[in-house]
């Protein structure tokens, strides 16, 4: 009877092995839950702290800007160093001639307007972002004619004027009828 008894409470009870086991089991589930519960927080924390820490600037921009500011590879960069930037859309001469203290920024489109910012609001901090003494602006057609005549070359997205072998074109006064594949872009 006291051997069946302890047979019975070996059974209950099971191998000292699943005994250790079962020990084990409940603090180890414990630490995990704790680890969880730990990242979860942490995830939900740091994504909150990263949108806290994203600065919405507004600004007067001439219209010509509206490409840049909307480009998605200068907004996703502009959002990674922390910045949203919204923008009113005004002339260059506009610009300089406006209430400023609503914008954080004034970007123009010319020289003269951006002296005419410096002198109305000489406090404000001002950079030369960009400048060239010629930009040229045109059409893809009229810039692949111009790249198969040596004129300019592709960059891959914008394309570079060939000043030495235009000035060489017009020195030999040549006309565009003459410019091979010229009949993309037909003139009179």
């Amino acid at each position: 009877m006291i051997r069946n008894y302890f047979d019975h409470q070996d059974r209950l009870e099971g191998s000292p092995q699943e005994s250790r086991m079962k020990r084990l089991l409940g603090p180890l589930l414990l630490v995990v839950l704790v680890i969880g519960v730990g990242a979860a927080i942490y995830f939900s924390v740091s994504s909150q702290i990263a949108q806290s820490q994203i600065v919405t600037v507004k600004g007067l921009i001439g219209s010509e800007k509206e490409a840049f500011f909307t480009d998605p590879k200068v907004i996703d960069a502009l959002r990674k160093g922390g910045f949203v930037v919204q923008f009113d859309k005004a002339g260059s001469r506009t610009i300089a001639t406006s209430d400023l203290s609503k914008y954080d920024f004034a970007f123009s489109g010319g020289v003269p307007a951006a002296t005419e910012i410096r002198n109305t609001h000489p406090s404000a901090k001002a950079y030369d972002e960009f400048f060239t003494p010629m930009a040229i602006a045109s059409w893809k057609p009229i810039a692949d004619i111009l790249v198969v005549n040596g004129l300019a070359i592709d960059k891959g997205g914008y394309y570079t004027f060939n000043m030495e072998e235009y000035l060489k074109e017009v020195t030999a006064g040549s006309r565009w009828s003459a410019v091979k594949n010229n009949e993309a872009y037909i003139v009179n």
